[in-house]
């Protein structure tokens, strides 16, 4: 197989999520995942418009959207790239002890997101049932990297356009900032 041919069945996906608020009762988020194919860039956006809004939550599903968008069209091999260190060792560190626990944390607490993190699992399963793979790196925040920062970018876009809450009380939050529109 050629080299060009073998990177048909390869991709690098950046993904991001947001939380405005976060960590108070009417956050509001987002995610995004960006990839380039074939010399263009690509990116797909979007909110969950209701339940507790976390940027956890979102850094998780942007992952889990990447893995179907890679799966649908025919990525056989995934390098998911992203910022978020919670998320890397939700994924591939912690689960494994949080399962043998009964999906407790060390301090006997609930875990978290458990369901979206059951949920990327079965799908990295599936992947490498089919003898391909998916790979969790992690990408400097706010670096050089243009197309983390294009996911950054638009996960935020997405927090602001979810309508779950509305936030004309707050100053901050009124319009869209011009720099996410760009």
């Amino acid at each position: 197989m050629s080299q060009q041919q073998q990177s048909n069945f390869s991709m690098d996906l950046y993904t991001d999520g947001a939380a405005l608020r976060n960590g108070q009762w009417d956050a509001k988020g987002g995610w995004a995942v960006v990839y380039e194919r074939n010399g263009q860039i690509f990116f797909l956006k979007d909110y969950i418009d209701s339940g507790k809004q976390t940027n956890n939550l979102y850094e998780l599903t942007a992952i889990l959207e990447a893995i179907r968008i890679a799966c649908r069209i025919g990525i056989r091999n995934i390098t998911i790239k992203t910022d978020s260190m919670y998320s890397i060792n939700a994924i591939t560190k912690w689960y494994w002890h949080w399962r043998k626990n009964g999906w407790r944390t060390c301090a006997r607490k609930s875990v978290k997101n458990r369901n979206i993190i059951e949920e990327i699992r079965k799908s990295m399963g599936a992947v490498h049932y089919e003898g391909g793979t998916v790979k969790i790196e992690y990408v400097k925040a706010h670096a050089q990297n243009y197309l983390n920062n294009l996911a950054d970018k638009k996960a935020k876009l997405a927090a602001y356009e979810n309508p779950i809450y509305d936030y004309q009380k707050y100053r901050k939050y009124r319009k869209i900032p011009n720099n996410l529109l760009e």
